[in-house]
């Protein structure tokens, strides 16, 4: 059970026990949430010079300037390219667990990778994750996708 699921029911229901995350989205603003996790979970998608993008990180003149020095895959890899701290700039990273930010890139890494697969059948679908276990990347955990 993610940690913050854990301590919610502690603080709210006196227990964890019996609790899995799908009882957190019984909340009023949960919904709208989860309405809004459905577009990252299952994104948009624009197919645009041979490629496949994601619609909300799409830009044509982006991805024009960008194969003029780059092949289609490393363009791809670029432009689809999602660092997790940026998906939520307003959340302390004290307020998420490690583990519990690696599951959700594994879990939008699966789903990406399946919306895109049926959207896009005969297509080989790649979706990379970087768990940056160093550290190094101020924005944490990223993922992206390309085709081939």
């Amino acid at each position: 059970m993610p940690e913050y699921v854990r301590k919610w029911a502690e603080r709210t229901l006196g227990s964890a026990e019996g609790v899995d995350p799908v009882d957190h989205l019984d909340q009023a603003p949960a919904l709208d949430a989860a309405i809004a996790a459905s577009w990252l979970f299952c994104p948009e998608t624009v197919e645009y010079r041979g490629g496949i993008f994601l619609k909300r990180r799409f830009s044509s003149a982006n991805v024009d300037r960008r194969l003029e020095e780059h092949d289609l895959k490393t363009t791809q890899a670029t432009v689809n390219l999602q660092y997790l701290g940026s998906l939520f700039p307003h959340v302390e990273s004290a307020e998420s667990d490690d583990a519990d930010d690696i599951q959700l890139l594994y879990a939008l890494a699966e789903c990406w990778y399946e919306v895109c697969t049926v959207r896009h059948p005969g297509r080989r679908i790649h979706v990379s994750t970087d768990e940056d276990p160093d550290g190094l990347s101020p924005a944490g955990p990223s993922l992206t996708l390309w085709t081939e």
